[in-house]
């Protein structure tokens, strides 16, 4: 029978495996993170910007009523300047909603965007 032992060389080799594969995952974790973070603050942009086209246009929504405000729209009328605005299909939904607890109407936008396969915004419907 072959007796191996474990040298201080085969340890080093070892560890430093181990280190590399932990440096990766770690990597690769980071530059998702960073990535979701780049198409939330698209947005969060298309957000602004839908407020923006709202007060611009001097739109007014019935209580209940709401209205969808395309990227191309939004592009159209220069609001958007992101690096993402290419690569997405988007769009924001304005809409007049009533309070359960104040039975106020008040407006809110929701930005929803699709960048391929890469991001999408939840509940994103292509309507």
């Amino acid at each position: 029978m072959k007796k191996t032992t474990l040298t201080r060389g085969k340890i080093l080799v070892i560890v430093s495996i181990i280190l590399i594969i932990v440096f990766v995952i770690i990597g690769f974790n980071v530059i998702k993170k960073v990535t979701i973070n780049k198409y939330k603050n698209f947005e969060e942009e298309i957000k602004i910007e839908a407020e923006n086209y709202f007060e611009i246009k001097n739109l007014k929504l019935e209580n209940g009523e709401e209205i969808k405000i395309t990227l191309s729209e939004l592009k159209k009328q220069n609001l958007i300047s992101n690096e993402l605005q290419g690569k997405c299909d988007g769009y924001a939904i304005i809409s007049s909603e009533r309070d359960i607890y104040t039975n106020k109407y008040s407006i809110y936008y929701r930005p929803y965007i699709k960048c391929g396969k890469i991001y999408s915004t939840p509940n994103y419907s292509e309507y």
